[in-house]
């Protein structure tokens, strides 16, 4: 059960992220000008720059996804969410269980290469767009 909420929460960010981008999303992109060429990159192949890791850490610390200390946060899933096959729940389930770095924005990278490599629909991006 807690595998299926871990994977439903995934599906229900992007939802949550897609209705509502925030302040966050804006503050993070001005910070980063340009991050949409090497986002894109990301999305096609998993490799990312210096530039898009720290983009990847200010929108997920911005979102409530991860902490300061690079701890990657979980919030309940939206009860109206799709739900997420189980063989993907648990193919994700050890992206949220993974011990931070001490660089905030390798973190960040390898969650998210995590999922980039376990998620064949790669919607885990939509956070960052």
């Amino acid at each position: 059960m807690k595998l299926l909420a871990t994977a439903s929460l995934l599906v229900a960010l992007a939802v949550a992220v897609l209705a509502n981008p925030g302040p966050g999303s804006t503050a993070c992109k001005a910070s980063f000008p340009g991050i949409s060429e090497p986002l894109k990159t990301f999305a096609e192949t998993g490799e990312a720059t210096q530039d898009l890791k720290c983009f990847m850490s200010c929108v997920m610390q911005d979102k409530g996804k991860m902490m300061s200390n690079g701890t990657i946060t979980m919030m309940e899933p939206s009860a109206d969410a799709p739900r997420m096959p189980e063989s993907l729940s648990k193919a994700i389930a050890p992206c949220f269980a993974m011990t931070p770095t001490s660089d905030l924005c390798e973190t960040a990278y390898l969650h998210n290469k995590c999922l980039w490599d376990n998620d064949p629909d790669k919607k885990f991006i939509r956070l960052f767009q």
